[in-house]
């Protein structure tokens, strides 16, 4: 069983660099830098005049087919680049400035900086949604596409004779009619107090912070909410597994007791679509820390005090558990962002299914303007933004929410 969490994966990604082992980033997962696209326009909202601007938008710098971390640095800005040295060290030695000459290659190393400072600290602020959802990259994906478009073909292997017997051909997956449609997510900072490219490289590192952290968690927050908020019924329906409330029972055999019927409970539905059973293991749960503690106390199973000779059998239908708590940023003017995770005593039961879908179009990425000045780079707005289609479906047929005891020991 697997213990999920973005503390976890943050310790391990750490607990990598202190040990000397390194961590390769995919092609996919790393920061793209393009040119300026929706630093004017993404405050109107427009999704449609963002997409297209989004689609206009020209990469820049080099694009690696993948990246190795090893913790020696903490920031892209201190990594010596394409066999130069780094930004900061060229920052002290003056060969960035607003009054002299800055040459192409230090721009190109730059954006080279920017996107290996914004990937680190992307990796060091993980998300926990990837083990819910199945993650698909759909970078040519229009606006609005149809899910059967993206989904894998269905197909039959049978035997031949030989004697003319036709071959059985693969087909789309006619019965799934829905539609996605890719939104755009973006965020902006401007600078007006940075007179010199040093300040400025000093406050990017601090931006890029920022972005990540909130980054990560809106991603969490787009898709873990609608599992959190969907509307499952009341108690002791088919979706919604109610509190075990045996009179003589124990906190932590009324949790037990509460897990198995819930896993009975998922078993015993069907999907809308195929109706086929759903298969009750390899089960995910998510829930907030504190009951994700409670059931590490009874999933090895137990015996009941009070019961004689009562074994009851470690809960193996489960495979992984994912902590969602709640989580917020704060702002100068008091305003505080909130995002909710899972509340106490209320759980989820996930069966992983092909109706559970992120499709990327485009991760993060950063505008860059393509024939940089310092003084200008001082005083634009900057836009980092991020395009995805979120199809939760699943979530109907593939969740059963469960409500826990009172917990005491």
């Amino acid at each position: 069983m697997r213990d999920i969490s973005r503390a976890l994966l943050k310790h391990e990604i750490e607990n990598k660099f202190s040990t000397g082992n390194k961590v390769v980033i995919p092609s996919r997962e790393i920061v793209q830098v393009t040119t300026p696209a929706l630093r004017g326009i993404y405050k109107s909202g427009d999704q449609n005049r963002m997409f297209n601007a989004m689609q206009a938008a020209q990469p820049l710098g080099k694009r690696s087919s993948g990246l190795i971390m090893t913790g020696k640095y903490s920031s892209g800005f201190d990594v010596p680049v394409n066999g130069r040295a780094s930004i900061n060290e060229r920052i002290v030695k003056g060969e960035f400035s607003t009054s002299s000459h800055t040459l192409p290659a230090n721009w190109e190393d730059f954006i080279d900086a920017i996107v290996i400072d914004l990937t680190m600290k992307k990796e060091t602020q993980p998300s926990v949604r990837q083990f819910i959802y199945n993650m698909v990259d759909q970078p040519n994906a229009t606006k609005i596409m149809r899910l059967q478009d993206m989904m894998p073909y269905a197909f039959q292997f049978k035997t031949n004779t030989g004697n003319g017997d036709p071959v059985p051909l693969g087909e789309i997956r006619g019965k799934v009619k829905d539609f996605v449609e890719f939104y755009i997510k973006a965020t902006g900072f401007t600078y007006t107090l940075l007179a010199s490219l040093f300040d400025m490289s000093l406050d990017m590192g601090r931006v890029n912070d920022g972005v990540n952290l909130s980054y990560n968690y809106q991603k969490d927050s787009d898709a873990l909410l609608p599992i959190i908020s969907y509307d499952y019924g009341v108690a002791g329906t088919a979706k919604h597994t109610a509190a075990n409330a045996q009179a003589d029972a124990s906190s932590q055999l009324k949790t037990y007791l509460t897990y198995a019927q819930a896993i009975e409970d998922l078993s015993a539905r069907k999907d809308s679509l195929f109706l086929n059973t759903i298969k009750a293991n390899d089960l995910v749960l998510l829930c907030s820390s504190n009951d994700a503690r409670h059931f590490r106390t009874i999933r090895g199973g137990f015996d009941s005090k009070g019961i004689a000779d009562n074994k009851y059998p470690a809960i193996g239908e489960i495979s992984t558990i994912v902590e969602y708590d709640g989580d917020f940023i704060s702002f100068n003017d008091g305003k505080v962002l909130t995002f909710q995770g899972c509340t106490d005593r209320t759980a989820f039961l996930i069966k992983r299914n092909e109706f559970m879908n992120i499709y990327t179009k485009r991760g993060l990425t950063v505008e860059f303007d393509n024939n940089p000045s310092v003084l200008t780079l001082a005083q634009e707005e900057k836009a980092w933004y991020y395009s995805e289609a979120i199809y939760k479906e699943g979530i109907n047929d593939y969740i059963q929410k469960i409500s826990l005891p009172a917990w005491s020991l």
